[in-house]
């Protein structure tokens, strides 16, 4: 309830001055290789600063770590990968407290990748496992995760029948153990993403394999226990060839493929954790070179949830084929565009997950930049108010009601003031 002098026209002026879209896109960094590195991947949160890789660049063109502020400042690239020491094209990373874990694609003594960790001012790099021929691991494509002392992650090649791997070791080096080799079929192969670790259960997809070839979701214990292929991918219109890392959210797993979908350029789905509840969220439809966009294609990257809803990009579609932002609700409604990415200039064709941070979000671009060699980008997501407050004349001491429709990317809060600078508890 408001009481008071009908001087009620101030609502309807305060909740006018957001009436439209308009999100801030910002160029935080583009990468210039040399010194920089170039093609970066995600990027992660850490006490105020970001961290990422790059799969390419750097002082000897295998790669590099780069950290860079909140606003965009301070930006430093803190290391530089030698592919024959310490492998080349590293992936995404794990920071914890002022140490950074993760692998490198390829590289190393044997040349079939690595796991390392650093100091997050690269100042102390260990080498913490080579990769060698099968039956080893070869190859990762994904980062790590961290229960206690153990990492865990997945290879694309190696094990005992060269179709990838599930792995653990410690965080010094010490106990390195292949915990699932995969076989292809049954329960798929070469998973191209990290895992993702809920309580003792590890959650992945597989590239291919499974019962029709075209890879699947799966699940394990982290003592190696339990293995099952919870879903198989089956054929067109259903999603296909999964690139991405899952996120678990309100009990569900989403994830990305690159095909599939009714249109084969892509799907978003999600799932129960044990297989069950199955479906696709959401089919692209692939890159137009009209005026008018496309809902994106061909994602590569996982997905990022806060305030009730799911964010991703697209590696291609949208006008010139250049990527998408899109939002979409877990239960597959309110699929939107919020961003396009147009000019090259400010970064094109992300290929990684994003960071929803201060109702803006956080990314990089594979391509793109001054230099096109991949850039930093923040976008702020503000509300749209699509129908605003009406005036109303009252008597002193009696109720009024008003209201407002306003929606915002990112999920909304509200805040009524009284002569504008008055705050209101509900009433």
């Amino acid at each position: 309830m408001i009481t008071g002098w009908p001087r009620l026209f101030f609502i309807a002026l305060l909740m006018a001055a957001l009436p439209l879209r308009a999100q801030l896109f910002t160029l935080q960094h583009s990468f210039t290789n040399p010194p920089d590195g170039a093609n970066p991947l995600g990027l992660v949160l850490s006490s105020n600063m970001f961290y990422g890789a790059t799969a390419n660049g750097g002082s000897f063109s295998s790669g590099s770590l780069f950290k860079v502020g909140l606003n965009g400042a301070n930006y430093n690239n803190f290391y530089s990968f030698n592919s024959a020491t310490d492998g080349s094209s590293p992936n995404d990373l794990l920071v914890k407290s002022n140490l950074i874990y993760g692998t490198t694609q390829n590289g190393g003594t044997n040349g079939y990748g690595t796991i390392f960790s650093v100091t997050t001012n690269g100042g102390a790099f260990t080498l913490l496992r080579t990769f060698g021929a099968a039956p080893d691991a070869a190859y990762p494509r994904g980062g790590l995760v961290l229960s206690g002392t153990t990492l865990y992650g997945t290879t694309t090649g190696g094990g005992t029948n060269g179709n990838g791997t599930i792995f653990k070791i410690g965080t010094d080096g010490s106990g390195f153990t292949i915990l699932h080799s995969f076989t292809n079929s049954p329960d798929g192969a070469s998973p191209h993403a990290g895992l993702w670790l809920d309580n003792a259960t590890l959650y992945g997809t597989c590239y291919i394999g499974g019962a029709y070839g075209n890879g699947g979701v799966f699940k394990m214990g982290t003592n190696g226990a339990n293995y099952s292929l919870i879903y198989s991918f089956s054929n067109y219109p259903d999603a296909q060839f999964s690139e991405a890392s899952l996120i678990l959210y309100s009990n569900r797993l989403y994830g990305t493929s690159t095909s599939g979908g009714s249109s084969n350029y892509g799907a978003i789905f999600g799932l129960n954790t044990n297989g069950t509840g199955y479906s696709v969220l959401h089919s692209f439809t692939g890159p137009t070179f009209a005026l008018t966009n496309s809902n994106g294609s061909t994602p590569s990257a996982g997905l990022t949830a806060g305030n009730g809803v799911l964010f991703g990009n697209s590696t291609g579609g949208g006008p010139g084929n250049k990527g998408t932002i899109f939002k979409i609700n877990p239960d597959g409604t309110g699929f939107a565009v919020i961003r396009a990415l147009l000019d090259t200039a400010t970064g094109v064709n992300p290929r990684a997950p994003m960071i929803l941070q201060s109702n803006a979000l956080w990314g990089t671009t594979y391509t793109g930049g001054s230099d096109n060699r991949g850039a930093i980008f923040s976008l702020q997501l503000n509300p749209v108010i699509s129908t605003q407050p009406q005036s109303a004349t009252v008597t002193n001491g009696f109720p009024v009601s008003l209201s407002v429709v306003a929606t915002n990317d990112s999920g909304l809060n509200y805040q009524w003031f009284f002569n504008t600078n008055s705050a209101l508890s509900d009433q």
